[in-house]
């Protein structure tokens, strides 16, 4: 058999091979990797390696000639692009990230030069959105600006006046998508320290993205000459080859794994809600963040592995047990986020844009009597799904609101971990420093927790939609996490057993309002109506739109 044959042989059984510095890798469904498949890639190694090789650069040509034209949106950026609208709970909000870095000065003008350097190497910085579901990069886009507030000569608390009004107005920023660009740039300079604000709409970068425009913003400003190689692929190319990639044997065989198992994937998370929740219009989110020092970060990610979980997926199991603490049903689905970017191309690390997809994670709060159980259970069938993830949890969303409607499909709990994408995320130049009064908001979604490694530390934020969940709830849920975590980097006996409570006073209050237990009368159920008809026969006892029933009248039809 050819090498070709041998790589289409284990594609056909959900086996995903790519070359890792003379290495075969490889990522499949737990057991698909047999030993005689195992046997056949050593026999003819040096074939495989070449031929995935000369496969990986080729799937995806440049098409400069074509750079203008438009092209789909992915499945998450029409969801966002229609999330945006009034149309749906929970809606009328962008999917938006806002943040800020301090600095003792900056240089106006050498700041705009170093930014225009930026957005002239990646085209999604000069992209438009059409509402039919396409997007272009603009031949002729506006020149890049970056406002400048100078509050130099300002008393201290008119300065400070000054950035509350600039982080208060693009911290709940609102693009008009046809309107390039779809990023903001602005310096609040004060007499002690210069702030950059820097607002951004998902929909044209992700994360990773994020940082890595800030990377490329610091070099240049640093070095106003620095030379750094243009990508050999855009996003637009990108896309084209991953669309290719989505047809086939392999894509059906993923959509048949998720609708096999729509009918008994379980809702969302039943969290107790505010008496009148916001699901229409806009709303504010409001940030709760902790910080995971290295050395407690170490202990828990050791601990992990001893009991093979991965770090991302204590996090995540750590969150979802929280989740299901205060969610009414210990069964229910999470919304995973997936910073996925498929090794079509050598360069497609460097591109800038949304590579987001999702997944929906089905979570059993009683499937094992331990945390530890219960985390390998959810680590391994977020890789099954993962290994079925050509068909997007998008998709999978839409054949859920045909069984269910829109209520049924609406999953707002949501999990983003970019821990152990350390190529995308390591710091790099003065732009790497602490963001700070940082918020991200997305459409249909009451909280997403986020994690990320930074400086050898662990972050992670709860950027939760105000008006949803009590906020007093919210405290307590994020107190938990953050005290579990820390027990998870402590000690083993956390790992082996329950390890979380509500708190004493959410506990009484539940045992009071499920205390239902009053004396049982021997009265039959309807003698109340009949004394009341006697002691006030021309009472109204029924209304409804055709009039009105005294009980004597009730009574004598009766």
């Amino acid at each position: 058999m050819t090498a070709a044959g041998i790589i289409s042989e284990l594609e056909q059984v959900g086996l995903h091979l790519w070359e890792d510095e003379g290495r075969i890798r490889f990522r499949g469904p737990e057991g698909a990797m047999t030993p005689e498949r195992r046997k056949l890639l050593a026999d003819c190694r040096e074939d495989v390696l070449r031929a995935l090789r000369e496969r990986g650069p080729q799937q995806v040509r440049p098409d400069p000639a074509a750079a203008h034209e438009p092209f789909p949106l992915t499945e998450v950026q029409s969801a966002y692009l229609l999330g945006r609208r009034g149309a749906f709970e929970y809606g009328s909000v962008p999917c938006h990230a806002y943040g800020e870095l301090e600095f003792p000065a900056l240089d106006r003008d050498r700041l705009l030069r170093a930014w225009r350097r930026v957005v002239d190497r990646h085209e999604m910085l000069r992209v438009v959105i059409d509402h039919d579901g396409y997007q272009r990069v603009l031949k002729d886009p506006p020149a890049p600006v970056i406002g400048w507030h100078d509050a130099t000569g300002l008393p201290e608390a008119a300065g400070e006046e000054t950035l509350r009004e600039v982080r208060g107005r693009l911290s709940a920023e609102s693009k008009d998508v046809t309107v390039c660009p779809l990023y903001s740039l602005e310096v609040t300079e004060l007499a002690d320290r210069a702030v950059l604000h820097f607002s951004i709409d998902f929909l044209i970068a992700d994360y990773v993205s994020i940082y890595r425009l800030l990377d490329e913003f610091g070099t240049f400003y640093e070095d106003p000459d620095a030379a750094l190689a243009a990508p050999g692929i855009s996003f637009r190319d990108y896309l084209r080859a991953e669309r290719a990639v989505r047809q086939g044997p392999a894509y059906e065989r993923d959509r048949d794994y998720w609708t096999a198992r729509l009918d008994t994937l379980p809702p969302a998370p039943e969290l107790p809600l505010v008496d009148r929740p916001s699901r229409q219009g806009p709303a504010g989110f409001t940030r709760r963040e902790l910080r995971l020092e290295p050395a407690l970060w170490s202990a828990l990610k050791a601990r992990s592995g001893e009991r093979r979980v991965s770090a991302s997926t204590a996090v995540m199991a750590a969150y979802a047990e929280v989740i299901g603490r205060w969610s009414r049903n210990p069964r229910f689905t999470l919304d995973v986020t997936v910073l996925s970017r498929l090794p079509l191309h050598p360069d497609v690390g460097d591109i800038v844009g949304d590579f987001t997809s999702v997944e929906l994670l089905a979570v059993d709060g009683g499937c094992a009597g331990t945390f530890a159980e219960r985390a390998r259970r959810a680590g391994e069938q977020l890789f099954e799904d993962l290994d079925h993830r050509l068909f997007s949890g998008v998709e999978v969303l839409r054949e859920l609101t045909r069984r269910r409607g829109r209520q049924g499909s609406t999953m707002p709990v949501v999990f983003t971990s970019a821990i152990g994408l350390s190529d995308g995320l390591a710091p790099r130049g003065m732009m790497r420093s602490r963001i700070r009064n940082g918020i991200s908001q997305t459409p249909q979604v009451w909280v997403d927790c986020q994690a990320m490694e930074a400086g050898g530390a662990l972050l992670v934020n709860w950027d939760v939609r105000d008006d949803t969940v009590p906020g007093p709830v919210l405290d307590d849920m994020f107190a938990a996490f953050r005290d579990l975590l820390h027990r998870l980097a402590d000690g083993d006996d956390v790992w082996d057993g329950d390890p979380l409570a509500l708190p004493e006073h959410q506990a009484r209050r539940r045992t009071a309002v499920n205390d239902t237990a009053r004396p049982v009368g021997d009265a039959l159920l309807h003698q109340a109506l009949l004394d009341e008809a006697r002691r006030r026969p021309d009472a109204t006892a029924v209304i409804d739109r055709h009039g009105s029933v005294d009980h004597a009248t009730l009574t004598g039809r009766a």
